[in-house]
């Protein structure tokens, strides 16, 4: 058995599948939440079972059990452990609130960054002590000692 001619273009068919199915799952989409709505205004899943002309409630369960509203699950906003021995507190203003400006989370306890750490989050962690090896006043010019910018002038002149 052949299948008869198209009356279309052989071009317009590919199209015409594809937008047929789009239609075909909205219309999927739109009876499964008449099915919720159903459920949520209180009647049992056999009335409404029976109102689909089904035995069977397997499909009607899955829909019932599927979960729309739930987004994925939401990238963690990274969180910047601030550790500053002896640095002045306006330096640490500073760098909080550049910290704040560019949407990170800043905390300042090493015990409350390991527990953000163990959940599972992203923590940078900052040490602009007075006393790091890795930050110095003896920085040469142009260094990314933080509390510092090469020149000895606190770090207030670069934050903006």
């Amino acid at each position: 058995m052949t299948d008869r001619s198209p009356t279309e273009p052989p071009d317009e068919l590919l199209p015409r599948v594809t937008e047929t199915q789009k239609l075909q799952d909205q219309a999927a989409a739109v009876h499964d939440q008449a099915i919720r709505d159903a459920k949520a205004a209180g009647h049992p899943k056999t009335q409404i079972a029976a109102a689909l002309g089904i035995n069977n409630r397997v499909r009607l369960y899955g829909v019932l059990d599927k979960s729309y509203d739930n987004p994925a699950a939401a990238t963690p906003t990274p969180v910047v452990f601030l550790r500053g021995a002896g640095a002045p507190k306006t330096v640490w203003d500073d760098i909080e609130t550049a910290m704040h400006r560019r949407g990170l989370m800043v905390v300042k306890d090493r015990q409350q960054a390991w527990h953000v750490a163990r959940g599972g989050v992203p923590v940078v962690i900052v040490d602009f002590s007075t006393g790091s090896d890795t930050c110095t006043d003896k920085a040469p010019s142009g260094s990314s000692c933080p509390s510092r910018n090469g020149n000895g002038s606190p770090l207030r002149d670069r934050v903006g």
